[in-house]
């Protein structure tokens, strides 16, 4: 870290003067673009049991399969289910639910 800051690699105000930015920037977790997967179906399962076991967090395991942030996630997909919450459900093999549970009758 030290190296990448003083080269000018990593920009990190208050590094080398402040002892108190110097410990936030090194507590930081840096995490960069995810590398894809061999075979998400295993990954998403091994994540699922690294978090049920308390390995991991959603936050975590998000940003390292997908890069994305789960707060966003959280966010849309709270968005993305109350539009849907009206609509007929088609029937999803391992879903809870389905499309009879959910439909509107006239």
């Amino acid at each position: 870290m030290f190296e990448a800051v003083a080269t000018g690699r990593i920009k990190a105000p208050g590094f080398f003067n402040d002892p108190v930015m110097r410990k936030l920037w090194s507590q930081a977790i840096w995490i960069g673009p995810s590398p894809g997967q061999i075979d998400p179906e295993k990954e998403v399962d091994a994540a699922v049991k690294r978090i049920n076991n308390g390995f991991s967090t959603h936050e975590r395991e998000t940003a390292e399969l997908t890069g994305m942030d789960w707060d966003s996630n959280i966010d849309v997909l709270t968005r993305e289910w109350e539009a849907r919450r009206d609509l007929p459900q088609a029937h999803i093999p391992g879903m809870k639910g389905g499309d009879k549970q959910n439909a509107k009758t006239d």
